[in-house]
């Protein structure tokens, strides 16, 4: 005797904006109150099944394909997880156009929520906040306040504390996402306020502080480059610290988390927390922790600000795992040159010396240290060659490229432009 299974989950098939599976992708599902469905990696067929979707509810896909994020919001619906009935395509999509985003968020006594953002350009609509609260969503427009910002001030506070998503228009008037995380904290002598799953904690001093309250508000939002030269390149998450009443002092100790592949600080000028200024970003006096697993830089901090680490490619810098300085103990048996052309916009050579015949190995990760692109292993004989490595299916941005020979790797920093 058989049983016949039907598995009822809902059934997506994933895509990239030109209608390519996406095979064996990091994917991340989520429900608009931040309830992860789904973190993995599709199918050969781009398939995935959520567990814990709801009929009619929106959930939103992420893919980190590099600096940017490929973004989708599809609705489950009925039947989409029978047997004989059709997936559901989901076609991820980057930002079109180039955009920078300051957030700035505020709860104050009452509980109160007063948000704004101040965008490089105008928006063609007015973007939208959705909270998540618990079996509804609450959605808000945020409204034009002149100058190229946008805000509004919410009045429901258990709304407030937890993971709203921005949604606004790009240049194509298609719709783009973020994720964001708000922690409103009350403000003690020697209280530790940690985001949790975000990398950020600040230690407040012991000592009177004018503000009662602190909000601190975590995002992705692609930010301005005032003040900053081109070998220095974001690392973490835009962080707003703001007090009430608005403005109020407060002192203490900022801790933030960077990501960066498998690259480390080897010293504190490698690696800085910044602070925005409103024209251009000033860097802090950081401290850096070099440890072979942590990517941890903290600074004293003294009232509101937005931060975020930036990482200086000209400085020394060196792998989780120091394979570099094991391979200069070994003898070094192979060389890696920079990229040419860097930037470019489809494909790039890499430049290789080997010392005597090996296998030669070249994988590329995004700056949170997600593989996106690998060649295949392949021998090479002794002299100069030149590798040449096609990105055209990745998003603008700065990657990082590792050879690997010899049991040794050597690393790289490249930018693709569109």
């Amino acid at each position: 005797r058989t049983a016949r299974i039907t598995d009822e989950r809902p059934h997506f098939v994933v895509k990239d904006e030109d209608g390519n599976l996406l095979s064996e992708a990091d994917v991340d599902v989520e429900k608009m109150d931040g309830t992860t469905l789904f973190q993995g990696k599709t199918s050969s067929n781009g398939e995935i099944r959520l567990l814990g979707a709801d009929i009619g509810d929106r959930v939103l896909y992420t893919a980190s394909t590099g600096p940017a994020e490929w973004h989708y919001l599809a609705t489950v619906l009925d039947g989409a997880g029978k047997i004989g009935m059709d997936p559901i395509d989901v076609v991820l999509k980057s930002v079109t156009g180039e955009i920078t985003l300051i957030p700035h968020a505020v709860v104050d006594e009452t509980g109160s929520l007063t948000y704004r953002v101040a965008s490089s350009r105008p928006f063609g609509e007015n973007p939208k906040l959705t909270f998540g609260t618990g079996d509804a969503e609450a959605e808000f427009e945020l409204l034009d306040l002149g100058g190229q910002a946008y805000g509004a001030t919410f009045d429901a506070p258990f709304q407030f504390v937890g993971t709203p998503l921005f949604e606004g228009p790009d240049d194509l008037g298609e719709p783009f996402f973020f994720r964001q995380s708000i922690a409103v904290f009350d403000v003690q002598p020697e209280a530790v306020l940690r985001v949790e799953g975000r990398g950020v904690e600040i230690l407040l001093d012991d000592a009177d502080h004018g503000a009662s309250r602190i909000t601190v508000l975590s995002s992705p939002f692609p930010s301005p480059a005032g003040g900053l030269t081109a070998n220095l390149h974001r690392v973490s998450d835009l962080v707003s610290v703001q007090s009430s009443p608005e403005g109020a002092g407060f002192t203490g100790h900022l801790r933030m988390n960077y990501f960066a592949g498998p690259l480390l600080a080897a010293s504190d000028a490698a690696v800085g927390i910044y602070r925005w200024s409103g024209e251009e970003w000033e860097k802090l006096e950081t401290r850096s922790m070099r440890d072979s697993t942590l990517q941890l830089v903290s600074t004293n901090v003294s009232g509101p600000g937005h931060f975020a680490v930036f990482l200086d490619f000209e400085q020394t810098t060196r792998t989780a795992v120091e394979e570099e300085e094991d391979g200069d103990r070994r003898g070094s048996r192979f060389t890696v040159a920079q990229n040419f052309p860097n930037p470019f916009s489809s494909s790039t050579w890499i430049p290789v010396t080997l010392d005597v015949s090996s296998s030669v190995k070249v994988t590329v990760y995004n700056l949170i240290g997600q593989r996106v692109a690998s060649l295949p292993e392949s021998t090479l004989e002794e002299g100069e060659h030149a590798i040449r490595l096609d990105a055209s299916r990745l998003p603008a941005g700065t990657y990082i490229y590792r050879v690997e020979s010899h049991g040794t790797a050597r690393n790289g920093i490249m930018l693709v432009v569109r």
